[in-house]
């Protein structure tokens, strides 16, 4: 079982280190993106990391384009090499994970040629939620995370129809024949459905285009890819157990009193971890 992991890291460079020392084992390699703002962000050298050099790194925004531009740099820098892998993760450095890899090498030998990636159903509460993040033209400035840009985002939803309905008026012109699928942002993907999803968003660079004025697009162009992809049949649940606190726009972070329900679970990695928060956690996985 040859995997690769595609990691989007942004800050605690031993904390990634940890993560990488204990996936690291035969027939596995990692490909790193470190966040462009990101300094002194130094990890141990070794012939199956492969780092994405300084200039093809990304500024990383939260809720932007630039996760998809940051995520498809990682993808093209790992084909690039020519290496074919069974399954590649993409995961964060504040991912860890929760099996270990013999469990995860076997967990993906019984299910091979399934992709693992979350694709919420048109029946979901949250799925006319979700739509409304493409639904509306979201200017650059209103991207950003001052508290200003978030108010006034705040308000363009309300008075272009609410959290769940968009007036006609407000509507952006979709892209023709596109559904819009969500989801969450980590997946598991074969080789082979990763290299059509790439070369399809490559091949339609409107879509790219149109995700620039859309929020948090990185939950929904790949699932939207897959869902175009003629693997879309072959798919199970996301295989990363995480906890959204409430009223929150991230998932909570982990600590050690967390770890029997962490052990208990059918995933093979949960997100997040923060070691200056809980490093206790992580040294009990470990």
């Amino acid at each position: 079982m040859k995997i690769a992991y595609l990691i989007l890291c942004h800050k605690n460079p031993n904390q990634v280190q940890i993560l990488i020392d204990k996936l690291n084992c035969r027939n596995t390699d990692f490909y790193i993106h470190i966040d462009k703002k990101s300094k002194e962000f130094d990890l141990n050298k070794k012939n199956n990391i492969f780092i994405l050099p300084p200039e093809r790194r990304i500024d990383v925004r939260w809720a932007t384009s630039s996760m998809v531009s940051a995520t498809m740099e990682l993808i093209h820098f790992m084909l690039e090499r020519n290496k074919v892998y069974d399954y590649i993760f993409l995961i964060s450095g504040q991912d860890f994970p929760i099996k270990t890899n013999e469990e995860i090498e076997k967990y993906l030998t019984d299910n091979l040629g399934f992709n693992f990636i979350e694709v919420l159903p048109h029946t979901h509460k949250l799925y006319k939620r979700y739509k409304k993040r493409n639904e509306l033209y979201y200017p650059c400035w209103m991207q950003k995370s001052s508290v200003c840009a978030k108010v006034l985002k705040k308000l363009y939803i309300l008075l272009s129809g609410g959290y769940m309905h968009t007036f006609v008026i407000f509507k952006r012109t979709y892209i023709e024949n596109i559904t819009f699928e969500f989801g969450s942002q980590w997946w598991c993907l074969t080789y082979e459905c990763l290299l059509w999803i790439a070369n399809y968003i490559d091949n339609n660079q409107k879509i790219l285009k149109f995700f620039e004025n859309s929020l948090t697009p990185d939950e929904c162009i790949f699932q939207t890819a897959f869902m175009q992809s003629p693997y879309k049949e072959n798919i199970h649940n996301n295989i990363t157990y995480l906890e959204w606190a409430e009223n929150k726009n991230n998932p909570r972070v982990f600590t050690a009193e967390d770890y029997c329900l962490l052990k208990s679970s059918d995933c093979l990695f949960a997100r997040k971890f923060d070691i200056e928060a809980d490093k206790e956690i992580i040294k009990l996985l470990k």
